[in-house]
C-alpha cells in the first residue's frame, strides 16, 4: 500500500484520504447541531457558492446497509419453525409477510434477522429465525456450544461440520464466548448433581459408604513417562453407580503463558492453572481432596476401591486411618494379565493367543465366586492351576467348571 509523507512522518494512504475528507468537512460545516429549516450560502475551496437547505421533517432516502444483500438465498439456516411462523406478520398493519420478499439478512452466529417489507404498507419488518434470551443473544448459539462440549470437539470442528452442511460459519470468538458461559452453568449443575447422589448413596449404604476411585489424563502415560499437563478424577458410589464428586488439575494456562512470553503483567482472569507439581502427583492429591469434601458434606467414606497405586494409598492413610482399601477388579485383572505377558517372553507355552485370556478368565472366576473369604480364594486359585492342566479333582464345588456335566466333550 502506498504511503504519503506528512509533517515529516509516513502515513498510510487510507489514513491520508480520511484526514483530507474530514478537513474538507470541517471547513464546510461552520456550526454543530443546527436544527430547523434554513437557507445559507457557503463557499467551497474553489469559491463556488453552495446553497444548503435542511428540513428535519423532510423525507430522506437512506442507503441500504452493506450487510443487506441476497446472500439469504444461499445455503441453509437453523430455524425454529414455530417462532418464525408466529412472527411472519407486519408490525404496522398485521398483514402476513412472505419469505420470498426478503431483502436482506443479518447473521448473529447461527441465528439470523431477516428484513422483509410488507406488501401492503411497505414497512420493512425484522423477523428473527429463533428465540433470544433476555440479553438479546440467540439461544441457538448457546446450544451449539453445549453440543460442542458434549461431543468433545472445538470451534474448528464445528465450522467444518457446518461448512459441509452449507450452513454459514460461526465466528470462533462467538463460540468461545458461549462456551465460557455454558461451562460455568454445567459446572454448577454438576456440583448440584453430586450433592444429590451423595445423599442417595448415604441413605442406601446403611452407614458404610463404598466408592470407586480412579484418575485419568489427556495425554496417555507409559511406564516411564507421565507428563500430561492436565488430569481428572472421580469418585463413584458402589450402590448408585453415579458420580459423587470430581476434581481436576492443570499445570498450564494459555492466558498466563501468553503474557509471560511477552514479559507483560498478567491481567485478572479465570486462571485454570492449579497444580505446580508432577503429573504423577495429581491423582493422590485429588483423592485426598475429594475424600475431605465428602467428609465435610456429611458423607464420609469407609471403603475405597482403587488401583494398586501405593502413593495414593499412603497419602490417604495419613488423614484417614480407618479407611479400608480394596483393589479394583479391573485393575487386578490388568495387573495379572500384564505379569503373564511378561512371562510369555521366557515361556513359549504362553505365546498361544488363547492361553493367557483363558487363564485370566479362570482367575476372575475364582475371585468373583469367593469374594469376602480369603481361605476360599486361596483354595480357588490352587484349583485353577490344576484345572488349566486338565486335573479336575478339586473342581467339584466350582460352579464355573463344567467338566462334571460332560467329561468326554469338555475342552
Amino acid at each position: 500500500m502506498a504511503r504519503f509523507r506528512k509533517n515529516g512522518k509516513f502515513n498510510r494512504k487510507i489514513n491520508f484520504v480520511r484526514s483530507s475528507k474530514m478537513k474538507y468537512m470541517n471547513k464546510i460545516c461552520t456550526e454543530d447541531h443546527v436544527y430547523g429549516k434554513f437557507t445559507d450560502n457557503l463557499q467551497d475551496d474553489h469559491g463556488i457558492i453552495i446553497n444548503c437547505e435542511l428540513d428535519v421533517g423532510a423525507s430522506v432516502t437512506v442507503l441500504n446497509d452493506p450487510s443487506h444483500d441476497d446472500c439469504w438465498k444461499e445455503g441453509r439456516r437453523v430455524v425454529e419453525l414455530l417462532h418464525l411462523a408466529e412472527n411472519l406478520f407486519c408490525k404496522m398493519c398485521t398483514c402476513p409477510l412472505q419469505l420470498l420478499d426478503t431483502v436482506g439478512e443479518r447473521k448473529y452466529g447461527l441465528g439470523s434477522v431477516l428484513y422483509i417489507p410488507c406488501s401492503s404498507c411497505k414497512a420493512c419488518n425484522s423477523v428473527e429465525t429463533g428465540k433470544r434470551n433476555g440479553k438479546g443473544a440467540f439461544l441457538v448459539n448457546s446450544k451449539a456450544a453445549i453440543g460442542m462440549i458434549h461431543a468433545g470437539i472445538g470451534s474448528t470442528h464445528v465450522n467444518n461440520f457446518l461448512s459441509d452442511l452449507n450452513v454459514p460459519l460461526v465466528n470462533p470468538s462467538t463460540i468461545k464466548k458461549k462456551e465460557n458461559e455454558v461451562g460455568k452453568k454445567i459446572h454448577e449443575a454438576a456440583i448440584e448433581s453430586c450433592k444429590t447422589v451423595q445423599q442417595q448413596e448415604k441413605n442406601l449404604s446403611n452407614g458404610k459408604i463404598e466408592v470407586s476411585f480412579d484418575g485419568g489424563w489427556q495425554k496417555r502415560g507409559s511406564g516411564w513417562h507421565s507428563d500430561s499437563n492436565t488430569g481428572h478424577t472421580s469418585m463413584i458410589g458402589s450402590i448408585t453407580g453415579k458420580v459423587m464428586d470430581f476434581s481436576l488439575r492443570s499445570r498450564v494456562c494459555n492466558v498466563c503463558e501468553y503474557h509471560q512470553q511477552r514479559k507483560e503483567i498478567v491481567p485478572a482472569h479465570d486462571c485454570s492453572k492449579n497444580w505446580y507439581g508432577s503429573s504423577k502427583g495429581m491423582e493422590p492429591d485429588m483423592a485426598v481432596e475429594m475424600t475431605h469434601n465428602l467428609k465435610d458434606s456429611g458423607c464420609q467414606i469407609q471403603v475405597l476401591h482403587a488401583d494398586n497405586d501405593s502413593t495414593t494409598t499412603s497419602r490417604m492413610k495419613v488423614d484417614f486411618d480407618d479407611l479400608e482399601k480394596k483393589d479394583d477388579q479391573n485393575h487386578v485383572k490388568k495387573g495379572f494379565s500384564k505379569k503373564l505377558y511378561e512371562l510369555s517372553k521366557k515361556f513359549k507355552e504362553l505365546k498361544h493367543p488363547d492361553v493367557i485370556p483363558y487363564m485370566v478368565r479362570c482367575f476372575l472366576y475364582a475371585v468373583k465366586e469367593n469374594t469376602g473369604s480369603v481361605e476360599n480364594i486361596q483354595l480357588a486359585l490352587k484349583r485353577m492351576v490344576l484345572h488349566i492342566f486338565g486335573d479336575h479333582t478339586l473342581c467339584e464345588n466350582a460352579e464355573w467348571c463344567t467338566y462334571a456335566n460332560d467329561p468326554f466333550n469338555f475342552k
